[in-house]
């Protein structure tokens, strides 16, 4: 197994002075033998920072954000992510780099045992040496949401693997006001959701990834953000099975300080380590046995609730109101069902191509989805039944 001498790690990004001591603290602590990189912005004096707590320290100037949606305020900084863990990786001198950020904390270094734990690839879609430890809830399920998409909170591997990773070169000017080709049906449910759509043509995770992967697939940006068709969502899978690993929070041991709540509020439409298992089982190693813990782990994210329910008149209502729900859901469930088998009776409702919404609800798939291309959902019904719990 690798170990804490054999790491270099980059903390990237901007330095809160409140937080960034913790932050590092928490990597020696972790990783006491590993190289700690922290690479941020110039113009900042650092003198604070206490020297044993990093061994590398690299300033860059600021390259700025640009905006993300045409009216929202939010800033697209995919450039100074980019830049800041490139330079810090330049600096990495041991045989494996983590890629982390100024505002996570770690809280243990067991994700180590995952790296080079699954062996058996598909050659036709490795692109690394050896996977990747991504986080999952950084990483949607290319059936729900973005194709292409891994994490970017947390990444390790060999350092030559990130080295490629991050050496893709600043976002392009032609990519950052991008007209999106959509209907108006699916841009009224982005609106109606999300507020606006993206003003640029990928989210910087899709971008990383797509240009790491394109030296082998030199057609891979004909897949567009909203628009896909089965052909990319299997492909999608194929690649991020076998060039990453998905990992829960805790398995990888990352605590975001700014993001306590993301693997929560996330959950429902990503990757978990579980369904991440099944599909490398099904691709790769129809040997391999699937780890039971993360099922637990991922019941576990209710178990706030079990506090509430005591022998108040109060709580006893709220009892059965989640177990009505809870019947709500089966019935959905067992309706879909049997709506599915209604549309595998019905002829010539198949279309050429589909879109349909990232932040689309399961009866929205249902009916904007599997009523528009019959031949899709053919080739992505084994994936259906993969879900997350």
């Amino acid at each position: 197994m690798i170990s804490s001498k054999d790491v270099s790690v980059v903390v990237q990004g901007p330095v809160d002075f409140s937080t960034i001591e913790t932050v590092l603290q928490s990597i020696r602590n972790c990783l006491p033998e590993a190289e700690i990189i922290l690479s941020t912005w110039e113009g900042v004096d650092y003198s604070s920072i206490p020297k044993n707590l990093y061994d590398i320290l690299v300033t860059s100037e600021d390259p700025g954000g640009f905006a993300l949606y045409r009216k929202k305020t939010t800033l697209h900084n995919i450039d100074r992510q980019i830049r800041s863990t490139f330079e810090g990786i330049k600096k990495a001198s041991r045989q494996c780099t983590l890629k982390t950020r100024t505002d996570i904390v770690l809280t243990h270094n067991r994700f180590l045992t995952y790296f080079e734990r699954y062996p058996q690839y598909e050659d036709e879609y490795k692109v690394v040496r050896s996977r990747m430890l991504v986080n999952a809830s950084g990483s949607p399920d290319p059936i729900w949401s973005y194709p292409l998409h891994p994490g970017d909170f947390f990444l390790f591997g060999y350092t030559s693997d990130l080295y490629r990773y991050f050496s893709a070169g600043l976002y392009p000017e032609s990519y950052k006001d991008y007209e999106h080709n959509l209907d108006s049906s699916l841009a009224k449910c982005c609106k109606q959701i999300d507020g606006e759509l993206l003003r640029n043509r990928y989210p910087a995770e899709m971008y990383m990834f797509m240009q790491f992967i394109k030296p082998q697939f030199p057609d891979i940006e004909k897949i567009a953000l909203y628009s896909f068709s089965a052909s990319s969502i299997s492909l999608s899978y194929h690649l991020l099975v076998n060039n990453f690993v998905m990992l829960s929070e805790q398995q990888s041991g990352i605590k975001s300080l700014k993001y306590p709540n993301f693997e929560r509020k996330h959950y429902l439409r990503v990757f978990t380590n579980l369904k991440w298992q099944k599909f490398y089982q099904r691709f790769c190693d129809a040997n391999y046995t699937i780890e039971p813990q993360e099922v637990k782990r991922e019941m576990s994210l209710f178990n706030w609730i079990l506090p509430m329910i005591a022998n108040s008149e109060f709580n006893l209502k709220l009892y059965y109101l989640l177990g009505l729900i809870k019947y709500l859901f089966m019935l959905q469930h067992k309706c879909n069902k049997v709506f599915r088998g209604i549309l595998k009776n019905i002829p010539n409702y198949s279309f050429e191509a589909h879109e349909f919404s990232f932040i689309a609800s399961f009866t929205h798939y249902i009916l904007g989805l599997m009523l528009q291309d019959k031949q899709l959902m053919r080739e992505i019904k084994p994936f259906l039944n993969l879900t997350p719990r």
